[in-house]
């Protein structure tokens, strides 16, 4: 096993070390993936050096923590996606197939551009996963959160549209999500849920968070919308979370006439488009009392008290 590694603030003993330069045990995340052996017990920790890696890798064994120098440091970059042939399933740059995955400071990206449409930076079918201080940056489906529970905390994700998507149990905190510029014609959708079931504890939860634009957005370039309903019983909470103007006074969008039946609901948010007096109204459209808003925290909504604290990653257990 490696020396130990001190990244902001945290420790880590890595197994392995990845470098372009060479100077690691391997020069592709790939490799050292693969060569995680069949008896290794616990957590197994891949320290991936600054650099862009252009891959496409797959993490199918659990508990592997994957730890880089920084979002803006250490890359891994598909340039994937269904125009040229390639599924939403397999234009990820990583795709996390186990449970109990760890990310810290690292950036995932998909390249193609919102001109090619769906195109995954990262997928994850996991449950207990769990991302610090990340970058997920794309255009359409950025962040492909299929099933289990997923957390997010101090992570950044950009995209045009339903670039956070699926139907895990997942919780966003305290993070940015940041609405890119379209091709024309488009409109940006933050969130997709994916529930078919409505009896299925999944949803996505947006907690103190911003929600902003990038750069290269300028008023006016698309409407832009909370979130639509993909499945039928689709379930999206935004909650103590800054909107920016971008966002319609409607704030939510309808898909394929499954309005009728979601669960949208909202929480003491702020900012210029905020107020919910002009939201969409449908019947599965709420805006939250203090303790119905409860039911969406953490500790409740993904059982965050018992599996996040071994992580080493901060969260708020409440609201």
């Amino acid at each position: 096993m490696n020396s130990f590694l001190e990244l902001s603030g945290q420790r880590f003993a890595p197994n392995v070390v990845v470098s372009k330069d060479g100077n690691g045990n391997y020069t592709t995340i790939s490799e050292a993936v693969e060569s995680i052996p069949g008896s290794a017990k616990g957590s197994y920790v891949i320290y991936v050096k600054s650099g862009i890696y252009r891959e496409n890798i797959t993490i199918s064994r659990p508990y592997v923590i994957l730890v880089g120098d920084g979002a803006s440091k250490t890359i891994v970059r598909s340039k994937l996606n269904n125009d040229d042939g390639y599924n939403i399933r397999n234009s990820a740059a990583v795709a996390i197939a186990a449970d109990n995955f760890i990310g810290k400071f690292i950036s995932f990206e998909n390249t193609s551009g919102p001109q090619k449409h769906q195109a995954v930076a990262l997928m994850s079918n996991g449950d207990k996963c769990a991302f610090y201080q990340c970058s997920f940056k794309g255009y359409q489906d950025t962040l492909y959160i299929n099933q289990g529970r997923q957390f997010f905390r101090e992570c950044k994700i950009y995209g045009t549209i339903d670039f956070i998507f699926g139907d895990a149990a997942a919780v966003i905190q305290n993070s940015s999500i940041i609405l890119q510029k379209p091709i024309p014609g488009q409109q940006n959708v933050i969130t997709a849920q994916g529930r078919e079931d409505k009896t299925k504890k999944t949803g996505i939860v947006i907690h103190n968070c911003n929600i902003i634009t990038a750069n290269n957005f300028q008023s006016g370039d698309a409407k832009c919308y909370l979130g639509r309903p993909w499945k039928k019983y689709s379930r999206t909470v935004i909650m103590k979370t800054y909107i920016h103007k971008a966002i319609e006074s409607s704030g939510w969008l309808d898909m394929d006439g499954n309005h009728g039946t979601v669960v949208y609901r909202e929480y003491d948010n702020y900012g210029p488009s905020a107020g919910t007096s002009d939201r969409v109204r449908w019947a599965g459209y709420k805006v939250l009392k203090t303790e119905e808003a409860k039911a969406y925290t953490v500790k409740r909504f993904i059982d965050g008290n018992h599996w996040l604290s071994s992580t080493g990653i901060p969260f708020t257990s409440g609201l």
